[in-house]
């Protein structure tokens, strides 16, 4: 029988409640789905140590990254043959310490047995600096809120990568200390300032420990100029003559008279295999090397000496 007006109206009022009916029910089953799978998330994040430890890390690495970011390094380069009041002024130009008294009375306080080969310098009353030559030649960086001290702690560790521990122990086979080493090494750098290319270092070097076998003065030129050049102003160069002019003094000066290079000190260790006792060379960096005292005066005529 065909249905009525009032019959379809009934059937489509019935059909719309059964939907929203439905519709409830997979809203429902939906939030608490949606809420189960909140919670699962939540308890394999909490019991999983790799995935906390990971996230930390990512933490720590960005906080870093940030750190390096805000901190700003200064960069500073210690040149061959510097003395230490040299060095040391220009670490007072950069902002490190008022003066260079204030940072020699500080390295005097820092004097202790944690510093590998400066730590085993003895006291000693005759000795200009007693840093002096422990301060490697390279490049440092640190940051620029850096003390003074830290700064100067950096420093004098500087040997401790360079000077090997294979190095020391020829340098006591052969009957030296590292200081010695390193003081005649000094020596080296000074009178081989024009050996642009290492070459004559060894032949120098040669010389030095050839004189110091033979108990000869060792008279040279640059003990007397460390005299001059780096004491005035901080110490009184009389009251160490004695102790440095190698002219006057027996055998090795009292300390080091700067920072040598590594070839330096490589070229002491190793030195020519030459019985020479004397050298002089010209302004344009020509070395002429003698046995006999009579061809040295020979080349200083060659040189332009006299």
């Amino acid at each position: 029988m065909p249905e009525t007006g009032a019959s379809r109206s009934l059937w489509k009022k019935e059909k719309m409640k059964k939907s929203r009916f439905i519709g409830s029910i997979y809203l429902l089953l939906l939030v608490l789905l949606v809420g189960q799978l909140s919670a699962c998330k939540q308890q394999v994040s909490e019991s999983s140590p790799g995935n906390r430890q990971a996230e930390e890390s990512s933490e720590i690495f960005q906080e870093s990254a940030i750190s390096e970011r805000q901190t700003p390094k200064q960069y500073f380069t210690v040149e061959s043959g510097e003395y230490l009041t040299e060095i040391l002024q220009r670490l007072v130009e950069s902002g490190k310490g008022s003066s260079v008294k204030e940072l020699l009375e500080q390295i005097e306080q820092m004097r202790s047995s944690e510093y590998l080969y400066w730590g085993k310098v003895a006291e000693d009353p005759h000795r200009a600096f007693s840093a002096e030559g422990y301060i490697a030649p390279g490049d440092y960086e640190w940051e620029e809120t850096a003390t003074s001290e830290e700064v100067l702690d950096i420093l004098l560790h500087s040997w401790e990568g360079k000077f090997s521990s294979e190095m020391e122990a020829k340098a006591g086979a052969q009957g030296y200390t590292t200081d010695e080493i390193l003081i005649m090494a000094s020596i080296v750098e000074k009178e081989s300032a024009y050996d642009v290319q290492n070459i004559v270092k060894p032949y120098v070097a040669a010389v030095i420990r050839n004189r110091l076998e033979q108990g000869t003065a060792l008279q040279m030129d640059v003990t007397i100029f460390y005299l001059q050049d780096a004491l005035q102003t901080y110490r009184n160069p009389e009251d160490y003559e004695k102790f440095y002019d190698t002219y006057i003094c027996e055998g090795l000066p009292a300390g080091p008279i700067g920072s040598p290079s590594l070839e330096s000190v490589e070229a002491v260790l190793e030195p020519a295999d030459t019985d020479d006792l004397f050298f002089v060379y010209d302004e344009k960096g020509n070395y002429y090397f003698a046995k006999e005292y009579e061809q040295h005066l020979k080349n200083c005529e060659i040189a332009g000496i006299f």
